[in-house]
């Protein structure tokens, strides 16, 4: 279960075009004063399964076009555009 919510982490902080840092080492982790008391366990991300579907949508022309204007992939913009707003409802 914690491998499937690493991974699903780094995909979305991916998606959203967030840097995703290098894993810290044991060493690293261990020295931490707040891991002093904790239990350190490694944890190997599985990224999960994801499907595109093709969708039909009807939008305004302006709109499209400056999305057009700005990436070179509107499916991928709307997607984003789509995920940034969840994440704040």
């Amino acid at each position: 279960m914690g491998s499937e919510a690493l991974g699903a982490h780094i995909v979305m902080m991916r998606d959203l075009g967030r840097v995703i840092p290098e894993p810290s080492s044991y060493e690293a982790v261990s020295t931490l004063e707040e891991a002093k008391d904790a239990v350190i366990t490694l944890i190997v991300p599985k990224p999960p399964a994801r499907e595109s579907v093709r969708i039909s949508i009807m939008m305004d022309k302006a709109v499209l076009d400056s999305i057009a204007k700005v990436s070179g992939n509107r499916s991928r913009f709307l997607e984003d555009a789509a995920r940034a707003q969840l994440a704040q409802l």
